[in-house]
Protein backbone atom coordinates (compact mmCIF):
# COMPACT_ATOMS: atom_id res chain seq x y z
CA UNK A 1 0.00 0.00 0.00
CA UNK A 2 1.80 3.60 -1.20
CA UNK A 3 2.65 5.75 1.77
CA UNK A 4 0.34 9.17 1.46
CA UNK A 5 2.47 11.87 2.63
CA UNK A 6 0.42 14.37 4.94
CA UNK A 7 1.59 17.42 3.32
CA UNK A 8 -0.32 16.62 -0.06
CA UNK A 9 -3.64 16.86 1.64
CA UNK A 10 -6.45 19.06 3.46
CA UNK A 11 -8.59 17.67 5.98
CA UNK A 12 -11.96 18.80 7.07
CA UNK A 13 -13.16 18.17 10.26
CA UNK A 14 -17.01 18.24 12.09
CA UNK A 15 -17.47 18.21 15.24
CA UNK A 16 -20.57 15.80 16.29
CA UNK A 17 -22.86 16.62 19.39
CA UNK A 18 -23.88 14.84 22.13
CA UNK A 19 -22.33 12.33 24.82
CA UNK A 20 -19.51 10.31 23.43
CA UNK A 21 -19.10 12.23 20.50
CA UNK A 22 -15.95 12.34 18.48
CA UNK A 23 -14.60 14.15 15.30
CA UNK A 24 -15.68 13.14 12.24
CA UNK A 25 -13.17 13.28 9.28
CA UNK A 26 -13.84 14.40 4.95
CA UNK A 27 -10.35 13.83 3.37
CA UNK A 28 -9.85 15.37 -0.04
CA UNK A 29 -6.95 16.14 -1.97
CA UNK A 30 -5.73 19.65 -1.96
CA UNK A 31 -4.81 21.00 -5.48
CA UNK A 32 -2.06 23.38 -4.56
CA UNK A 33 1.31 21.88 -3.51
CA UNK A 34 3.09 25.18 -2.51
CA UNK A 35 0.38 26.04 -0.01
CA UNK A 36 3.22 26.59 2.79
CA UNK A 37 5.30 28.33 0.37
CA UNK A 38 6.72 30.89 2.68
CA UNK A 39 4.09 32.81 2.64
CA UNK A 40 3.12 34.16 6.11
CA UNK A 41 -0.95 34.07 5.11
CA UNK A 42 -1.25 30.78 2.87
CA UNK A 43 -4.61 30.74 0.08
CA UNK A 44 -7.68 29.43 1.35
CA UNK A 45 -8.14 26.63 -0.81
CA UNK A 46 -11.35 26.14 -2.02
CA UNK A 47 -13.66 23.97 -0.20
CA UNK A 48 -16.12 21.71 -2.46
CA UNK A 49 -19.96 22.83 -1.45
CA UNK A 50 -21.03 19.51 -1.17
CA UNK A 51 -19.13 18.45 2.05
CA UNK A 52 -18.72 22.34 3.90
CA UNK A 53 -20.67 21.42 7.04
CA UNK A 54 -21.38 23.60 9.69
CA UNK A 55 -19.64 23.30 12.97
CA UNK A 56 -16.48 22.05 11.06
CA UNK A 57 -12.85 23.48 10.27
CA UNK A 58 -10.59 22.55 7.59
CA UNK A 59 -7.14 21.75 8.89
CA UNK A 60 -4.12 22.28 7.41
CA UNK A 61 -0.19 20.97 8.43
CA UNK A 62 3.08 22.05 6.72
CA UNK A 63 6.53 20.80 7.23
CA UNK A 64 10.07 23.13 6.68
CA UNK A 65 13.90 21.94 6.80
CA UNK A 66 15.32 25.29 8.93
CA UNK A 67 18.00 26.84 10.69
CA UNK A 68 18.33 26.98 14.26
CA UNK A 69 16.99 30.43 13.85
CA UNK A 70 14.06 29.54 12.40
CA UNK A 71 15.00 30.47 8.52
CA UNK A 72 13.16 28.47 6.63
CA UNK A 73 14.87 26.42 4.06
CA UNK A 74 13.04 23.69 2.28
CA UNK A 75 9.65 22.92 2.45
CA UNK A 76 8.87 19.27 2.79
CA UNK A 77 5.13 18.91 3.50
CA UNK A 78 4.71 16.43 0.90
CA UNK A 79 7.12 13.99 2.43
CA UNK A 80 5.31 14.30 5.94
CA UNK A 81 3.36 10.86 6.60
CA UNK A 82 2.11 11.36 10.15
CA UNK A 83 3.44 13.23 13.12
CA UNK A 84 2.61 14.80 16.78
CA UNK A 85 3.27 17.53 19.30
CA UNK A 86 3.30 17.46 22.82
CA UNK A 87 3.97 19.91 25.84
CA UNK A 88 4.58 18.44 29.14
CA UNK A 89 6.08 21.07 32.17
CA UNK A 90 7.59 17.95 33.89
CA UNK A 91 10.00 17.36 32.00
CA UNK A 92 13.19 19.57 31.52
CA UNK A 93 13.05 19.81 27.79
CA UNK A 94 9.33 20.70 27.65
CA UNK A 95 8.22 20.53 24.06
CA UNK A 96 8.99 17.35 21.85
CA UNK A 97 7.31 16.41 18.41
CA UNK A 98 7.45 13.04 15.81
CA UNK A 99 7.62 13.27 12.40
CA UNK A 100 7.62 10.53 10.25
CA UNK A 101 9.24 11.52 7.05
CA UNK A 102 9.31 9.79 3.66
CA UNK A 103 12.15 9.42 1.73
CA UNK A 104 14.19 11.38 4.57
CA UNK A 105 17.42 11.59 2.35
CA UNK A 106 17.27 15.60 2.25
CA UNK A 107 17.58 16.17 6.54
CA UNK A 108 20.71 16.67 8.17
CA UNK A 109 20.54 15.01 11.31
CA UNK A 110 21.85 17.65 14.17
CA UNK A 111 22.14 20.54 11.57
CA UNK A 112 18.48 20.79 10.34
CA UNK A 113 15.65 22.23 12.52
CA UNK A 114 12.34 20.54 11.79
CA UNK A 115 9.50 23.78 11.59
CA UNK A 116 5.60 22.40 11.50
CA UNK A 117 2.75 24.40 11.01
CA UNK A 118 -0.94 24.24 11.19
CA UNK A 119 -3.68 25.89 9.60
CA UNK A 120 -7.32 25.67 10.90
CA UNK A 121 -9.76 27.57 8.60
CA UNK A 122 -13.78 27.12 10.26
CA UNK A 123 -16.33 27.83 8.23
CA UNK A 124 -18.47 29.24 10.91
CA UNK A 125 -17.21 32.55 10.69
CA UNK A 126 -14.81 31.79 13.58
CA UNK A 127 -10.83 33.91 12.71
CA UNK A 128 -8.69 31.02 10.81
CA UNK A 129 -5.80 29.57 12.86
CA UNK A 130 -2.36 30.00 11.37
CA UNK A 131 0.69 28.64 13.40
CA UNK A 132 3.57 27.54 13.96
CA UNK A 133 4.40 24.46 16.37
CA UNK A 134 7.71 24.78 17.04
CA UNK A 135 11.39 24.35 16.02
CA UNK A 136 12.51 21.09 17.03
CA UNK A 137 16.26 19.97 17.06
CA UNK A 138 17.12 16.47 14.80
CA UNK A 139 19.29 13.73 15.30
CA UNK A 140 19.52 10.36 13.12
CA UNK A 141 16.18 8.74 12.78
CA UNK A 142 15.18 4.94 12.53
CA UNK A 143 13.43 4.00 9.36
CA UNK A 144 12.23 1.47 6.98
CA UNK A 145 13.59 1.17 3.68
CA UNK A 146 12.30 -1.55 0.43
CA UNK A 147 12.81 -0.96 -3.54
CA UNK A 148 9.44 1.23 -3.65
CA UNK A 149 9.37 3.63 -0.67
CA UNK A 150 11.92 5.12 2.41
CA UNK A 151 10.69 6.27 5.44
CA UNK A 152 12.19 7.95 9.00
CA UNK A 153 10.52 8.88 12.29
CA UNK A 154 12.41 11.81 13.53
CA UNK A 155 11.85 12.34 17.16
CA UNK A 156 12.45 16.11 17.42
CA UNK A 157 12.86 18.31 20.75
CA UNK A 158 12.61 21.94 21.20
CA UNK A 159 16.07 24.58 21.45
CA UNK A 160 16.40 23.56 25.45
CA UNK A 161 17.69 20.53 23.91
CA UNK A 162 20.98 21.65 22.12
CA UNK A 163 21.18 23.50 25.89
CA UNK A 164 20.73 20.39 27.72
CA UNK A 165 23.50 18.16 25.22
CA UNK A 166 26.02 21.32 25.98
CA UNK A 167 28.44 21.25 29.14
CA UNK A 168 31.24 23.09 30.98
CA UNK A 169 34.35 22.69 30.04
CA UNK A 170 35.64 25.41 31.87
CA UNK A 171 35.08 26.47 35.02
CA UNK A 172 33.21 29.79 34.75
CA UNK A 173 32.75 32.63 36.99
CA UNK A 174 30.61 35.79 37.25
CA UNK A 175 31.12 38.95 39.49
CA UNK A 176 29.52 40.03 41.76
CA UNK A 177 27.15 43.28 40.18
CA UNK A 178 26.78 42.00 37.15
CA UNK A 179 23.08 40.78 35.61
CA UNK A 180 21.66 37.59 36.08
CA UNK A 181 20.32 37.56 32.69
CA UNK A 182 22.79 39.28 30.27
CA UNK A 183 25.88 37.61 32.43
CA UNK A 184 24.14 34.51 33.24
CA UNK A 185 21.97 33.36 30.50
CA UNK A 186 22.41 35.69 27.47
CA UNK A 187 26.08 33.87 26.96
CA UNK A 188 24.95 30.62 26.71
CA UNK A 189 22.97 31.35 23.85
CA UNK A 190 25.92 33.26 22.12
CA UNK A 191 28.02 30.18 22.80
CA UNK A 192 25.88 28.40 21.12
CA UNK A 193 24.62 29.97 17.85
CA UNK A 194 21.13 30.95 19.39
CA UNK A 195 20.22 34.67 18.56
CA UNK A 196 16.39 34.01 19.31
CA UNK A 197 14.79 34.37 22.79
CA UNK A 198 12.21 36.40 24.79
CA UNK A 199 13.67 36.81 28.40
CA UNK A 200 11.80 39.23 30.91
CA UNK A 201 14.43 42.19 31.46
CA UNK A 202 15.59 42.90 35.44
CA UNK A 203 17.41 44.64 37.02
CA UNK A 204 18.52 42.19 39.59
CA UNK A 205 22.48 41.29 40.20
CA UNK A 206 24.62 39.08 41.47
CA UNK A 207 25.28 39.79 45.15
CA UNK A 208 28.44 38.08 44.77
CA UNK A 209 30.75 36.29 42.64
CA UNK A 210 29.16 33.15 40.84
CA UNK A 211 31.03 30.04 40.37
CA UNK A 212 30.04 27.33 37.24
CA UNK A 213 31.79 23.90 37.45
CA UNK A 214 32.94 22.17 34.74
CA UNK A 215 30.31 19.46 33.62
CA UNK A 216 27.09 21.63 34.52
CA UNK A 217 25.12 21.79 31.24
CA UNK A 218 23.92 24.68 30.05
CA UNK A 219 20.35 24.14 30.69
CA UNK A 220 21.15 23.43 34.04
CA UNK A 221 22.98 26.53 34.46
CA UNK A 222 20.49 28.85 32.77
CA UNK A 223 17.57 26.92 35.26
CA UNK A 224 20.01 27.90 38.10
CA UNK A 225 19.69 31.29 37.42
CA UNK A 226 15.84 31.33 37.02
CA UNK A 227 15.94 29.45 40.47
CA UNK A 228 17.56 32.17 41.79
CA UNK A 229 15.32 34.48 40.32
CA UNK A 230 12.53 32.82 41.40
CA UNK A 231 11.45 32.34 37.86
CA UNK A 232 10.10 29.46 35.77
CA UNK A 233 12.35 27.52 34.07
CA UNK A 234 13.23 27.83 30.51
CA UNK A 235 11.09 26.24 27.29
CA UNK A 236 9.97 27.52 24.03
CA UNK A 237 7.76 29.52 22.18
CA UNK A 238 5.78 28.55 19.67
CA UNK A 239 7.91 30.62 16.88
CA UNK A 240 10.56 28.48 18.03
CA UNK A 241 12.31 31.25 20.56
CA UNK A 242 13.50 29.83 23.82
CA UNK A 243 11.27 31.63 26.64
CA UNK A 244 10.15 31.70 29.89
CA UNK A 245 7.33 33.93 31.20
CA UNK A 246 9.31 35.01 34.14
CA UNK A 247 8.10 35.60 37.56
CA UNK A 248 4.86 33.03 38.29
CA UNK A 249 1.53 34.49 38.71
CA UNK A 250 -1.04 33.13 41.10
CA UNK A 251 -2.96 29.98 39.08
CA UNK A 252 -5.83 30.79 40.74
CA UNK A 253 -6.04 34.16 39.56
CA UNK A 254 -4.71 33.15 36.29
CA UNK A 255 -7.10 34.56 33.51
CA UNK A 256 -8.29 31.38 31.61
CA UNK A 257 -6.53 30.26 28.18
CA UNK A 258 -10.08 29.34 26.83
CA UNK A 259 -13.51 28.75 28.68
CA UNK A 260 -14.99 25.26 27.89
CA UNK A 261 -18.71 24.04 27.97
CA UNK A 262 -20.15 20.60 27.62
CA UNK A 263 -20.23 21.49 23.97
CA UNK A 264 -16.20 21.46 24.06
CA UNK A 265 -15.65 18.15 25.13
CA UNK A 266 -15.05 14.93 22.90
CA UNK A 267 -16.34 11.44 24.70
CA UNK A 268 -15.42 11.60 28.56
CA UNK A 269 -13.75 13.39 31.35
CA UNK A 270 -10.81 10.88 32.66
CA UNK A 271 -10.20 11.82 36.25
CA UNK A 272 -7.78 10.18 38.15
CA UNK A 273 -4.99 10.77 40.81
CA UNK A 274 -1.67 12.56 39.24
CA UNK A 275 0.70 9.75 40.65
CA UNK A 276 2.64 12.56 41.96
CA UNK A 277 2.44 13.53 46.10
CA UNK A 278 0.54 16.47 47.01
CA UNK A 279 2.50 18.89 49.45
CA UNK A 280 0.58 21.32 52.09
CA UNK A 281 4.00 22.70 53.29
CA UNK A 282 6.75 23.66 51.12
CA UNK A 283 10.58 24.11 52.09
CA UNK A 284 13.00 26.10 49.74
CA UNK A 285 16.53 26.10 51.13
CA UNK A 286 19.16 28.39 49.65
CA UNK A 287 22.77 26.31 49.66
CA UNK A 288 25.27 28.59 49.03
CA UNK A 289 28.68 28.94 50.97
CA UNK A 290 29.20 32.19 50.54
CA UNK A 291 26.81 33.51 51.82
CA UNK A 292 24.38 33.49 55.36
CA UNK A 293 21.89 30.42 54.44
CA UNK A 294 18.65 31.86 53.11
CA UNK A 295 15.05 29.62 53.37
CA UNK A 296 12.02 30.16 52.97
CA UNK A 297 8.60 28.00 54.11
CA UNK A 298 4.94 28.39 52.43
CA UNK A 299 1.87 26.35 54.39
CA UNK A 300 -1.69 25.51 53.30
CA UNK A 301 -3.07 25.34 56.17
CA UNK A 302 -6.70 27.08 54.05
CA UNK A 303 -10.01 25.36 55.50
CA UNK A 304 -11.88 24.91 52.72
CA UNK A 305 -8.70 23.42 50.94
CA UNK A 306 -8.69 19.60 50.78
CA UNK A 307 -5.38 19.11 50.85
CA UNK A 308 -4.10 21.73 53.68
CA UNK A 309 -2.91 20.90 56.55
CA UNK A 310 -5.90 21.28 58.31
CA UNK A 311 -8.17 19.48 56.57
CA UNK A 312 -5.62 16.86 56.67
CA UNK A 313 -4.80 16.49 59.55
CA UNK A 314 -0.78 16.47 59.50
CA UNK A 315 1.65 17.91 57.26
CA UNK A 316 2.88 16.48 53.84
CA UNK A 317 5.96 18.61 53.40
CA UNK A 318 8.74 18.75 50.11
CA UNK A 319 11.80 20.01 50.14
CA UNK A 320 13.83 22.15 47.28
CA UNK A 321 17.02 23.32 47.34
CA UNK A 322 18.63 26.72 45.14
CA UNK A 323 22.52 26.37 44.72
CA UNK A 324 24.51 29.96 44.21
CA UNK A 325 23.10 33.42 45.27
CA UNK A 326 19.66 34.98 45.62
CA UNK A 327 17.19 36.80 47.45
CA UNK A 328 14.59 36.25 50.58
CA UNK A 329 12.07 37.82 47.76
CA UNK A 330 12.94 35.28 45.33
CA UNK A 331 13.06 32.13 47.30
CA UNK A 332 9.48 33.49 48.93
CA UNK A 333 8.60 33.57 45.58
CA UNK A 334 9.78 30.38 44.66
CA UNK A 335 7.74 28.53 47.67
CA UNK A 336 4.89 30.20 47.19
CA UNK A 337 4.61 28.77 43.32
CA UNK A 338 5.60 25.66 44.19
CA UNK A 339 3.49 24.82 47.33
CA UNK A 340 0.28 26.39 44.70
CA UNK A 341 1.34 23.81 41.66
CA UNK A 342 1.79 20.78 44.24
CA UNK A 343 -1.77 21.80 45.71
CA UNK A 344 -3.11 20.82 42.31
CA UNK A 345 -1.70 17.13 42.81
CA UNK A 346 -5.13 16.54 44.21
CA UNK A 347 -6.88 15.47 41.21
CA UNK A 348 -5.68 15.06 37.37
CA UNK A 349 -8.41 15.44 34.72
CA UNK A 350 -7.74 14.25 31.27
CA UNK A 351 -9.69 15.97 28.17
CA UNK A 352 -9.93 15.46 24.27
CA UNK A 353 -10.79 18.46 22.62
CA UNK A 354 -10.24 19.54 18.98
CA UNK A 355 -7.10 20.52 17.63
CA UNK A 356 -6.10 24.41 19.22
CA UNK A 357 -2.06 24.80 18.66
CA UNK A 358 -2.44 27.79 21.83
CA UNK A 359 -2.91 24.51 24.07
CA UNK A 360 0.72 23.78 23.68
CA UNK A 361 2.06 27.28 25.29
CA UNK A 362 3.22 26.36 28.54
CA UNK A 363 2.17 27.82 31.69
CA UNK A 364 -1.79 28.31 31.41
CA UNK A 365 -4.86 27.81 32.72
CA UNK A 366 -8.37 26.60 31.58
CA UNK A 367 -11.69 26.99 32.75
CA UNK A 368 -14.09 24.43 32.90
CA UNK A 369 -18.40 25.22 33.49
CA UNK A 370 -19.81 21.83 32.90
CA UNK A 371 -23.21 20.42 33.78
CA UNK A 372 -25.02 17.70 34.68
CA UNK A 373 -23.09 14.98 36.36
CA UNK A 374 -19.69 16.87 35.71
CA UNK A 375 -20.63 19.97 37.28
CA UNK A 376 -18.37 18.57 40.31
CA UNK A 377 -15.65 19.07 37.66
CA UNK A 378 -16.15 23.28 36.76
CA UNK A 379 -13.66 25.18 37.87
CA UNK A 380 -9.76 26.38 37.49
CA UNK A 381 -7.62 23.65 36.03
CA UNK A 382 -3.64 24.47 35.37
CA UNK A 383 -2.68 22.62 32.58
CA UNK A 384 0.44 19.86 32.67
CA UNK A 385 0.60 17.65 29.25
CA UNK A 386 -0.75 19.20 25.69
CA UNK A 387 -0.61 17.01 22.82
CA UNK A 388 -1.90 16.71 19.37
CA UNK A 389 -1.70 14.71 16.38
CA UNK A 390 -0.93 16.15 12.97
CA UNK A 391 -3.94 14.65 11.69
CA UNK A 392 -7.89 14.90 12.72
CA UNK A 393 -7.32 11.28 13.77
CA UNK A 394 -5.73 12.40 16.63
CA UNK A 395 -7.36 15.08 18.53
CA UNK A 396 -5.77 17.71 20.95
CA UNK A 397 -5.41 15.89 24.45
CA UNK A 398 -4.70 18.29 27.68
CA UNK A 399 -4.14 16.84 31.09
CA UNK A 400 -4.73 19.50 33.81
CA UNK A 401 -4.85 19.70 37.82
CA UNK A 402 -7.43 21.26 39.20
CA UNK A 403 -7.02 24.45 41.31
CA UNK A 404 -10.20 26.24 42.26
CA UNK A 405 -13.46 24.70 42.63
CA UNK A 406 -16.13 26.48 41.50
CA UNK A 407 -19.27 24.08 43.19
CA UNK A 408 -18.07 24.83 46.55
CA UNK A 409 -15.85 28.04 46.02
CA UNK A 410 -12.76 26.82 47.16
CA UNK A 411 -9.30 26.53 46.05
CA UNK A 412 -8.02 22.98 45.99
Amino acid sequence: MPIVPLGSRTLLVRQQTGIGRGPVVILYQRSDSRLWAGQPNPPVLAIPSEIVVSDSYTMSVGLWRATIDNALVEEISAQLVDGSIDMNLDRDVKLAATFVIRDPGNIVPYTDFLAPFIRLDYDDGRPDVYQQLGLYATKVAPGSYNINDSVATFEGADLTSVMATAYLTDTINRAAGQNYVTAGIVPLFTNLGITRYNLPATAETFPVIQTYPIGMSYLERANLVCDQLGWYHLGMDLDGRISTPGAPQALASMEPWRVLTDTDIIGNIDVQPTGQEIANVMIVINDDGAAAPLYSVATNSDPSSPTSTVSIGRSIMRKVVVSGSTTQAALDALAARLLAESRTFYRTAKLTLLHDPIALVMHQVVQLNLTGKQAGLSGKWWIRTASFGLTPDKPLVIECNQVTDTLNQAVI
